[in-house]
């Protein structure tokens, strides 16, 4: 497995999968690079640590290592969303990816702290007016159950 390409990939070790999760919800960002972020985040590894011992493994934060095919199925889009999204994710920092020349197809991808996206515009949400519709010679159903019996014997 190759290193990060800038060092440190992920945010500190205190900061897991739910805390970037958390960040990642906050951050003004379209939602196709959201759901792409949120997917890398969950093949990625985070944190591991031996119970036994309390140290932390080898294995721990190791990125997402997977094909545009593989996202596009994870996703359940096409691999010319996953390529657009995964540009823009780049283009604004929030990940890095070194493609493997080993494997042909596949990318090695470390979810990191970005940017907001300056030209995403967020939905205000509007006060919606509380308006009864119905008809006003409709009385409300009575809420109380008479049980009848049908036994006719």
């Amino acid at each position: 497995m190759e290193k990060a390409p800038s060092g440190i990939w992920y945010i500190d070790t205190e900061i897991q999968q739910a805390q970037y999760l958390n960040i990642l919800n906050k951050a003004s960002l379209e939602p196709e690079v959201k759901e792409f972020l949120r997917v890398i985040a969950s093949i990625a590894t985070w944190r591991k640590i031996d119970k036994r011992t309390g140290k932390l493994l080898p294995e721990s934060y190791t990125p997402s290592y997977a094909s545009n095919d593989f996202l596009a199925i994870a996703m359940s889009r096409s691999p010319s969303y996953v390529q657009k999204a995964k540009a823009k994710a780049q283009q604004l920092g929030w990940i890095n990816y070194s493609h493997s020349p080993q494997y042909m197809c596949s990318d090695w991808i470390w979810p990191v702290v970005g940017e907001n996206d300056p030209t995403f515009k967020q939905h205000v949400i509007r006060e919606k007016p509380r308006v009864m519709i119905g008809r006003k010679d409709i009385k409300p159903v009575s809420t109380s159950i008479e049980y009848v019996s049908n036994s006719a014997n």
